[in-house]
């Protein structure tokens, strides 16, 4: 789900950028430091395979190779952050590649365990530890979006 992670930290990030005209570059990072990078972090460290969409083996990927990916999502936030406030016509385009993404990768989404359980077809569906994990993790990054979103709106002398 990385790809789709990217998509979220983007429209965050242009969402604070549109609605603080430009300002509050640090909510942005922070949001796509917490709101993204915990959640997804968390998913990365239980279950690699899954996260990745099974198009990548992680099992033999250093702990560093996580943080360059939880990198990218602050690369993507400030990129949404600085472009979007001009070009607000981004963020329903985001939103439907978001979810062009996730409606044609539903198949992969709700198949968890290994690469090799992919590769090989035994690969089982989801279990209800995954779906908790999923859900909460999902609840938290959004109710930091709005948060964001609601603080964005306070403008600080």
């Amino acid at each position: 789900m990385f790809i789709l992670d990217l998509f979220v930290a983007f429209l965050v990030g242009g969402i604070i950028g549109h609605r603080a005209g430009g300002a509050r570059r640090t909510l942005a990072v922070i949001f796509a430091l917490i709101g993204v990078g915990l959640p997804a972090l968390l998913m990365m460290l239980w279950w690699p395979d899954w996260y990745l969409h099974y198009h990548l083996n992680p099992g033999s990927w250093i702990l560093a190779v996580w943080g360059v990916l939880v990198g990218c999502f602050v690369i993507l936030a400030l990129l949404g952050h600085a472009v979007v406030p001009g070009r607000p016509v981004l963020l329903p385009v985001v939103g439907v590649a978001v979810s062009t993404y996730f409606l044609s990768t539903l198949g992969r989404t709700l198949k968890v365990g290994t690469h090799a359980q992919w590769v090989s077809g035994t690969i089982g569906p989801m279990d209800s530890a995954f779906v908790e994990t999923a859900l909460t993790a999902s609840g938290f990054t959004l109710v930091l979006a709005v948060a964001a979103w609601i603080r964005s709106g306070v403008h600080q002398d």
